[in-house]
């Protein structure tokens, strides 16, 4: 917003040249600068702001990313890993979960979406759908892309050769038509197939069950499950004596009760991130 502003403000004053468009016969300056220069600036700052913000001083946030914090290869260090992984949670503010169909399918995820639940009941998780970064580009990319059509067709040079041609149908109409209809039709695409998903992430909660998570490494399911029991006893969560089964089958309700409503909290009324 600031460098549109500042783009605006400088074709005002002059300082950045205005294109020309026809509209109605008459030749109008126009600004393309906003738009050009916001959606640069949009897109430098998402992929690039990670590497200008380490020029500054300063730590900055503190992230634990599992699979490049916990040891993938080394066995020993990988269970030692799994056992210390509520001590890594414990001191996190919340959880961003990137999500796809196979989330509440694996082990790993499963056992990561327990430990942040026992220890924070109705905490911030925030989901993110692993495809909406393409559908937000997307987006971005047929905005520029209409956006450039527009100002290529009232350039006073184009406006004069349409004239000259006898047309059938209205060609700004046409413009319109192919301008805006793909920008729709994605979006409407889009929507469908969140909508989908949305109904497909509740029905995987109700039928949700820790023993029968997929894992790449059996060894790491005896694990994973008796640190789940385990931790579910210390919090307090089931009782001391509770048997593995009992624990497991608590934690199993837990995450069909509270996933709901997190995710509620997390994605809207409407379902979008």
């Amino acid at each position: 917003s600031a460098v549109s502003l500042s783009a605006f403000a400088f074709t005002v004053a002059g300082v950045l040249p205005p294109s020309h468009e026809v509209f109605h016969g008459k030749v109008n300056p126009a600004g393309v600068w906003c738009q050009l220069l916001g959606m640069m600036t949009f897109l430098s700052a998402l992929f690039y702001w990670h590497e200008v913000r380490g020029l500054f001083p300063g730590r900055g946030q503190m992230v634990f990313l599992d699979k490049t914090c916990v040891h993938q290869t080394d066995m020993e260090l990988k269970r030692q890993g799994i056992e210390r992984l509520p001590a890594f949670l414990s001191y996190s503010w919340s959880m961003v979960v990137l999500y796809s169909e196979t989330y509440l399918q694996k082990l790993w995820t499963v056992y990561e979406l327990a430990t942040f639940l026992l220890l924070f009941p109705g905490g911030l998780l925030q989901v993110q759908p692993v495809l909406f970064p393409k559908f937000v580009l997307a987006g971005v990319l047929l905005i520029c892309l209409s956006r450039l059509i527009f100002a290529v067709y009232y350039l006073p040079s184009i406006v004069a050769k349409i004239e000259q041609v006898e047309w059938s149908v209205d060609p700004a109409l046409t413009l319109n038509f192919v301008a805006f209809l793909p920008p729709i039709m994605g979006l409407a695409i889009a929507c469908r197939w969140w909508a989908r998903e949305f109904d497909n992430i509740h029905r995987h909660v109700n039928a949700f069950s820790i023993t029968k998570a997929s894992c790449l490494e059996e060894r790491d399911r005896r694990i994973v499950e008796s640190n789940v029991a385990t931790f579910a006893r210390h919090v307090g969560f089931v009782s001391a004596t509770t048997a593995k089964g009992e624990a497991l089958a608590s934690f199993d309700a837990l995450v069909q009760r509270e996933v709901p409503y997190l995710l509620k909290a997390s994605l809207g009324r409407v379902g979008v991130p």
